[in-house]
């Protein structure tokens, strides 16, 4: 058929050339040869498969083709699609399909799949691990597998679980134990005969126990121990400090050990080959060595004190105990500070020694030498002071710090008693700052502008009442060991600016604490910043049935009264019960005198030099709460 569609053509070409050329002549259109189908594979196998059976899709366009199909290089045989095998070998297999037209012929360029087999599952191998019995309960073990995969492993007969070389374990109990690890192939094949380790963890040896020897701090430098095992046969080993275990038995006795931290072990060795037990362990520190002491605080050397009560601060150069006297007299049991007070005119000696935790006694105990003159009479100078500056309500700035430092006062009741971080450090240094070394404070809790004392001489006791109309403070309060047979009562307080009746029922509250709480015959003073805006206000009635409130009154250099920043109220006072009244003198600062006390504003007082290191500028500095209020007194001693 093929043939005969090649020689039409020229037939009609030899026909043309026997015609008159100059007649037209219409050619025929020349048959295209028709293209053979083309094999298409629609689905087989990817890559390398697990399983040894495989089905092939394929077709050809045009359709309706039949096909001819080759395995692995075979002659061609007639298929169909699908076309399916079974039990093929492990190893690479090659698919070839052709289309079989009749009348377009056969496709010459088959279509083709390629892919491999792989049923055969992995061999693994333990390369190492422990075997037969051993003395550790931590196991680990290395392994491989003849394919590359995945392991699986097992302890015990627990579930397979994904894992890797090395597998380790800890803590194992005593006994025996199985492992066994299984590798997988990329295409999941699991060794069906895993790999198997089995062995067996041997109990410990039964614990050492120390049952004597020292602990804590000892200034002995022997050591005498004792100690057991309990439940089988064996051996101890010892070992002092970081030295190396050797073959010991009970008791061991040391001698001529070295000061410092030392520490006994003792281990128990079984006679059947156990590991040795952890060993026991005993610490104890050696300390012959006596601490040193020192004085910190207190009178200077070879001084004379007026006053009959003296406080000494002391400090040892280890952690312990002290021991103090008084002159002559025997040591006792004291702490840091010590205080004596009511001490007539002499000579006096203080000592004091110090006891480390080993009990080492210094033997060159420190001592301080001073003499007392008590006078008759002693002065006592008191102030109100609210006199915070700067955006914080504190006296950070320091203009109030070089106020008190000018003014000089013996007895504070201070308001807004912020400083710094307000820590215990924070207000020890303002108040050894601003006051001295020597003074005393408290200083109430948990409040936001809280109330305080400050004093010259020794609080014997202190605390804070309740003010149940405001939450960010109270009335703060202090007993004070003034010179004399009377103690003052210091009460501390900063009223509401609300209103007059608020205050009144605040006063009417501290009137109530005073009466259940002040003894008649001490001092009372209350003081600090009232928010008065006259002196004809109910509260200060209300108060007057404690302490004196009528004129004449603390003024300064203009002989104004008023305490306020404005210097337009009286806002502030210094309240005194009739007892201490009597004892009132004038405020004498250099050479001026204030006969009924004195408002301490800068800005006014001449010549500013008297209350140095106070700047004439400090009372008007940015925030200024109020002026401070000074009243002088002397007060008997006998």
């Amino acid at each position: 058929m093929a043939s005969r569609t090649r020689l039409l053509p020229l037939l009609l070409l030899a026909l043309a050339a026997c015609s008159n050329p100059e007649d037209p002549v219409e050619q025929p259109p020349v048959d295209e040869v028709p293209a053979p189908p083309e094999t298409r594979v629609l689905g087989s196998p990817q890559g390398t498969v697990a399983r040894g059976d495989a089905r092939l899709l394929f077709d050809s366009v045009p359709s309706g083709a039949s096909f001819e199909c080759s395995l692995d290089g075979a002659q061609f045989t007639a298929c169909s699609s699908p076309q399916d095998y079974a039990g093929l070998s492990d190893g690479a297999h090659t698919f070839a399909v052709r289309a079989r037209d009749a009348a377009l012929g056969v496709d010459e360029s088959p279509a083709t799949a390629t892919w491999s087999v792989d049923t055969q599952p992995p061999d693994t191998q333990l390369v190492s691990g422990p075997t037969g019995t051993v003395a550790s309960g931590d196991a680990s073990f290395s392994f491989t597998a003849t394919e590359p995969g995945s392991f699986e492993c097992s302890l015990d007969g627990a579930a397979f679980g994904a894992c890797t070389s090395p597998q380790a374990y800890t803590g194992l109990a005593p006994g025996a134990h199985t492992f066994v690890v299984r590798a997988r192939d990329a295409l999941q094949n699991a060794d069906p005969s895993p790999a198997t380790a089995s062995w067996t963890v041997s109990a410990p040896s039964s614990p050492a126990r120390i049952t004597a020897g020292p602990s804590g701090v000892t200034s002995s430098t022997q050591a005498h121990f004792t100690f057991d095992a309990s439940g089988e046969a064996g051996t101890f080993e010892c070992a002092l400090d970081d030295a190396a275990f050797a073959a010991c038995t009970s008791p061991v006795d040391l001698a001529a050990l070295a000061d410092g931290v030392r520490r006994f072990q003792v281990r128990f060795v079984a006679a059947s080959g156990a590991e040795p037990s952890a060993p026991a362990s005993r610490s104890w520190t050696v300390d012959t060595q006596p601490p040193e002491t020192s004085i910190t605080a207190g009178p200077a050397e070879g001084s004379t004190q007026s006053s009959g009560t003296v406080r000494f601060s002391f400090e040892s150069s280890e952690p312990g105990t002290f021991e103090c006297a008084l002159g002559a007299g025997a040591f006792v049991s004291c702490t840091s500070p010590q205080q004596y007070s009511d001490l007539a005119s002499g000579s006096y000696t203080f000592r004091v020694r110090a006891r480390d935790a080993a009990l080492n006694v210094d033997l060159t105990p420190a001592t301080r030498s001073w003499s007392v003159s008590v006078p008759a009479f002693a002065s006592l100078r008191l102030m109100a002071a609210n006199i915070t500056s700067g955006n914080l309500q504190s006296y950070d700035p320091g203009e109030g710090i070089r106020i008190f430092q000018g003014v000089k006062p013996d007895v504070v009741m201070i308001q807004e008693f912020n400083y710094g971080d307000n820590s215990a450090t924070a207000i020890r240094g303002f108040v050894d700052t601003a006051f001295g070394t020597g003074f005393s404070y408290f200083r109430e809790a948990g409040a936001q502008i809280p109330n305080g004392v400050i004093s010259r001489w020794p609080i014997l006791a202190s605390g804070e009442w309740d003010d149940t109309a405001v939450t960010n403070r109270d009335f703060a309060w202090a007993r004070i060991d003034v010179p004399g047979p009377k103690d003052l009562w210091v009460v501390s307080v900063h009223l509401l600016t609300s209103s007059s009746g608020v205050r009144n029922g605040e006063a009417q509250q501290l009137a109530a604490l005073i009466d259940a709480n002040v003894p008649a015959g001490d001092f009372l003073v209350i003081g600090g910043d009232f928010n008065t805006d006259s002196r004809s206000e109910a509260c200060l009635s209300t108060l007057s049935s404690l302490v004196v409130t009528a004129a004449p009154y603390p003024e300064d250099r203009d002989h104004n009264v008023n305490t306020n920043a404005g210097r337009t109220k009286p806002y502030d006072h210094v309240l005194v019960d009739g007892d201490l009244k009597a004892y009132q003198t004038a405020t004498i600062i250099g050479s001026s005198t204030f006969s009924s006390g004195l408002v301490a504003d800068t800005r006014v007082y001449s010549p500013i030099s008297e209350i140095s290191p106070a700047l004439a500028s400090d009372s008007g500095a940015t925030n200024m709460q109020h002026m401070g209020v000074v009243k002088d007194f002397r007060i008997p001693t006998n």
